[in-house]
């Protein structure tokens, strides 16, 4: 009985045939091939959205532009007017944010400060928010 090996041993499959290439197709240009084995070649098109198409110049091996519309576009205004809006708009969000923060900073240290000192009746603090009850965000 084998200590440190299974029982269990599978035969070993044999080594696979390697696939020959004739010699003929390697030989040959597209021009023979197509004539030969009655391979048709087309042209290698590539599209990349509605602007950019490609295809490929085999003889020089590089990727030759097809498209006649420009590559880029302007914006139109009313979509830069959109998003200036926008950003003014989050600016003003976030000036309200850091008032409000501000202010309840300011309050927090005011009651730390309260709290310790037992304030004099000479100094009189207001609590009320001012953004208490607004609706912030539409």
């Amino acid at each position: 009985m084998p200590l440190f090996r299974s029982k269990f041993q599978p035969k070993k499959c044999p080594a696979r045939k390697t696939s020959t290439v004739s010699n003929l197709r390697r030989n040959m240009d597209a021009l023979q091939l197509e004539e030969e084995f009655s391979i048709k070649v087309d042209k290698v098109k590539l599209n990349l959205g509605e602007n950019l198409q490609f295809e490929f110049n085999s003889e020089d091996g590089k990727w030759v532009p097809t498209s006649s519309v420009p590559i880029i576009k302007t914006k139109p205004n009313t979509i830069i007017h959109k998003l200036e809006e926008e950003n003014n708009w989050l600016k003003i969000q976030a000036d309200l944010l850091l008032n409000m923060l501000t202010e309840t900073a300011l309050e927090a240290h005011l009651n730390a400060v309260h709290s310790q000192e037992k304030a004099s009746p000479e100094v009189k603090i207001s609590k009320k928010s001012s953004f208490k009850g607004r609706k912030l965000f539409s």
